[in-house]
This record gives structure tokens, sequence and C-alpha cells, in this order.
């Protein structure tokens, strides 16, 4: 397993075009082992596609609908609610705190 940001010396090559982004094919060795695996990138869907040698354990998670209905009514509390938006900006500056010193 690889972790997320792990540097490689790789081998880059430029296989095709998605309209006028290039698509790349990176040729790395895994750092524990002596396999060797093929990543391409994929400028359609934002991500990456494993060729040969690995396979992806991480999905990315999506925003679902369910998640945005809570932001909306959270939204919605807010803005009929004085207390409630009291409540949000106190969690906000707890959660943030300390933040505008590195911002």
């Amino acid at each position: 397993m690889v972790a997320k940001g792990v540097r490689f010396n790789s081998i880059k090559t430029w296989v095709g075009n998605f309209h006028t982004t290039k698509i790349y094919e990176f040729r790395m060795k895994c750092p524990q082992c002596i396999q060797r695996f093929v990543v391409r990138t994929d400028p359609e869907n934002c991500e990456y596609i494993y060729v040969s040698g690995a396979r992806r354990i991480f999905q990315t998670k999506d925003c679902t609908d369910e998640s945005r209905i809570r932001d909306e009514e959270k939204q919605k509390k807010i803005k009929e609610n004085p207390f409630a938006k009291l409540e949000n900006e106190y969690e906000d500056k707890i959660a943030y705190g300390g933040m505008e010193a590195t911002i």
C-alpha cells in the first residue's frame, strides 16, 4: 500500500489527449517491494487510472444529495433563528480558533 502524496522516480510518457489536455502515463516501482506499476491520468474524471500492477483501495467520496439537504436545512435554520446563527458562529470560532495568525 502506498500513501497519498508519496514521491516516486517514475518514467513519464505522453499517451494521448482529452480535448486539449495531455494524458500521461507514469511507470514506477513500489517502494516496499520489486513490483512495478503503471498509473495513467484521467482528466475527464479528474482522477488516476491504475493500468497494471496496482489497484485502488480508496474510493473518493462524492457529495450526495442527502448531505446537500442537511446543509440546506442548516442554512434555513440559521436564517430563521438568530440563536442558531449565534451557535454556528461560536462553533466556527472554536473550530478555526487561532487560524487567523496562519492565514
